[in-house]
């Protein structure tokens, strides 16, 4: 059985508290008593000496740490040094033992109580509920400790212990560095802005809690890009060396760290295991990529007809601000992020608020940790009013965004009026042709995948099967057989092929553009039911002209069906769209496929395999409504995203001029 002293050594190593400092009694022992290996203890024989030691261990390492007092009596004793603790600012945990938990109801020892007793010095205090709310109250503890610089008391009774902890707990808060070059003045006025905003990081699907992040708002965007200014401008000024160091090293912790970071992305955006697979992956080489872009020729020697060096050179936009959604949060924040910073910018990064850690701060985190100078990289999760900020603000020289199409002609049209650069990825309904050469198996295989990746919530998801008149029977029977058999459910259990959708809105949006359809005269050949937000695969057939679900951006893992008889007529349907992203063309003819494919105006094409792909190597995007072109990806187009030209020329004398 799993304890709350199990649960509570847990948040303990994710914090960095591994070293106890304490002098044991009764209270203390069901908590020290075989203490694991990778937890130190420290004895003290007293209990000043004890908070006295792990203040200067908090202040020397600039870490959180963790003392044991016993009972209001050692507490008592260690007053004068909890004083002491809060005058240096020291970010230290104090856990006070109690007896059984049995005797609070007799005597509470309720938190006004031992606030008295320990006076105004403690910066929280806390006696949990319930035994089971004690890894929790450790957490919030060694938040505030590390936020308010001071000590922060909790109340264990020691029974506490040996209770069994629940099955989802709160994820312990993430390690607070203070950076030596920020004055206390400006952290505190950074600390204060954010302090009040508090927003839960859920289970996709099953709505437990894993934790909360801070919401953003548009003081602290402002906030944010007055410190991105002051650092990029001596980022711009390091070495391409240094740059490559940092992008190389953060490759190779998403690499190691990949497993860890798949978790948040199963729990909290609904993603299987090869998709959470995928992001992870594309990270490091979004990395490693841009590692290798901070040394690449940034200009070109022009002609002129004056005796003097002529050049364009490329130099660093300033600060990018980049806005990212729920659905791939981390590649599509990454692929950004990584090549903004390579070539020497600053960045703030607006992840959706739903996906906050695997979109935001588990690259804050990275980078942190690879040794990106402070400043340089700010995560602010926030919804509307940040993002708005965010394209508003006049420090911040280009807009990345990634989102709806809708969400994106606002951008581009704010952008606009700002005269600001901007890169849009928008929307899509990508069509995916199957010519009557192709092998069926294999085509239905690719079009499931297509439509049915990550419960089609991809911007590339094929959302329309254009399928020759001669196999389109056939093929409509056996994809609605496949989908008949894709197991749907929480990827966190067990292997599935489809998990949940984001949230209600999603779903309803989703399940009304099909019952739509279908009332309009659509055969539902499979799917078309949900439980919570778990969707079943849909196959729509004989659909009638303009249903909902094949003309509009559906979002979710629905496959709508529509025969064709000729190339003209493949390629006529395949551009009957407003969204230019991806298409994919299955056929034994390849150069026949590429001929049809320069008929249907796209961003990407795809012979022989479906819609959704992408490479950090190569450039992504789309046109019409599916964005401004192939802004992302590759050497060439990351360096016209986050770069601007300058013309520069040089002569040995002052020109001489008729006046």
């Amino acid at each position: 059985m799993r304890t709350v002293r199990d649960a509570t050594f847990d948040v303990l190593r994710r914090t960095g508290m591994t070293t106890i400092f304490a002098n044991p009694g009764s209270t203390e022992v069901s908590l020290l008593t075989g203490l694991p290996d990778d937890l130190e203890f420290v004895l003290a024989l007293h209990e000043g000496s004890v908070v006295g030691m792990a203040t200067g261990w908090a202040i020397a390492r600039e870490r959180p740490a963790l003392a044991l007092l016993h009972t209001t009596a050692g507490l008592g004793n260690a007053v004068g040094a909890i004083a002491t603790a809060r005058m240096n600012r020291a970010p230290l945990v104090v856990l006070v033992g109690q007896q059984d938990r049995r005797h609070l109801a007799l005597e509470p020892f309720l938190a006004g109580r031992l606030g008295g007793l320990a006076g105004d010095y403690p910066v929280r205090v806390e006696q949990p509920d319930r035994a089971q709310d004690v890894p929790g109250a450790v957490a919030r503890a060694c938040h505030e400790a590390v936020t308010s610089r001071g000590p922060a008391l909790v109340v264990v009774p020691m029974d506490d212990w040996s209770a069994p902890a629940e099955a989802e707990e709160l994820a312990a808060p993430l390690r607070v560095v203070r950076p030596a070059a920020v004055a206390d003045a400006e952290l505190e006025a950074l600390v204060a802005l954010l302090a009040g905003a508090r927003s839960p990081v859920l289970v996709v699907g099953a709505g437990a809690e894993l934790g909360r992040v801070g919401v953003a708002g548009a003081e602290d965007v402002a906030a944010a890009a007055v410190h991105a200014v002051r650092a990029q401008r001596e980022w711009a000024a390091a070495s391409f060396e240094e740059r490559a160091a940092v992008l190389r090293r953060a490759g190779q912790l998403f690499e190691e760290h990949a497993g860890e970071i798949q978790d948040w992305l199963v729990r909290e955006t609904g993603s299987i295991r090869p998709k959470a697979g995928t992001e992870t992956h594309v990270a490091a080489q979004e990395c490693y990529e841009a590692a290798a872009l901070a040394s690449a020729p940034l200009g070109e020697i022009l002609p002129t007809v004056k005796k003097r060096l002529s050049l364009a050179r490329r130099v660093p936009a300033g600060v990018v601000g980049v806005i990212s959604p729920f659905n791939f949060p981390l590649i599509l924040a990454i692929r950004s992020v990584a090549p903004a910073l390579a070539l020497g910018n600053a960045v703030i990064l607006k992840p959706d608020p739903r996906t906050a850690v695997s979109g935001g701060v588990t690259i804050a985190r990275v980078f942190e940790q690879a040794g990106l100078p402070a400043g340089l990289l700010h995560v602010l999760p926030g919804g509307v009013e940040a993002g708005q900020a965010l394209v508003g603000d006049p420090l911040v020289r280009v807009i990345s965004f990634t989102g709806s199409t809708a969400a994106g002609r606002a951008v581009g049209e704010a952008c606009g009026r700002l005269l600001k650069r901007v890169h849009l990825e928008l929307g899509g309904n990508s069509a995916l042709i199957v010519l009557d050469d192709a092998d069926l198996d294999l085509a239905v295989s690719a079009g499931a995948w297509g439509s049915f990746l990550h419960q089609g919530q991809i911007c590339m998801t094929t959302g329309r099967h254009l399928v020759h008149s001669s196999i389109a029977e056939e093929y409509v029977a056996r994809l609605a057989e496949k989908a008949d058999h894709l197991p749907v459910g929480d990827p966190a259990g067990g292997q599935v092929a489809l998990g949940p959708l984001i949230d209600a809105a999603q779903r309803d949006k989703v399940h009304g553009l099909v019952t739509a359809s279908v009332g309009a005269g659509a055969r539902l050949a499979a799917g078309g039911t949900y439980e919570g937000l778990f969707y079943r695969p849909t196959v729509l057939a004989d659909l009638p002209e303009g249903a909902p679900a094949y003309a509009q951006e559906v979002f979710g893992p629905v496959a709508p069906v529509v025969p064709f008889s000729t190339i003209e007529e493949a390629a006529a349907l395949a551009s009957d769209s407003e969204y230019g992203l991806s298409l994919g063309i299955l056929t034994r003819d390849a150069m026949r496929g590429l001929a049809l494919a320069d008929l249907v105006p796209t961003g990407i094409v795809h012979i022989n395999d479906q819609t959704v792909n992408d490479e950090a190597v190569a450039p992504f995007g789309g046109v019409g409504a599916s964005g401004t072109g192939s802004r992302f990806g590759g050497g060439r187009a990351n360096i016209e995203a986050f770069t601007e030209t300058r013309w520069v020329t040089m002569q040995g004398d002052i020109a001489k001029y008729p006046f």
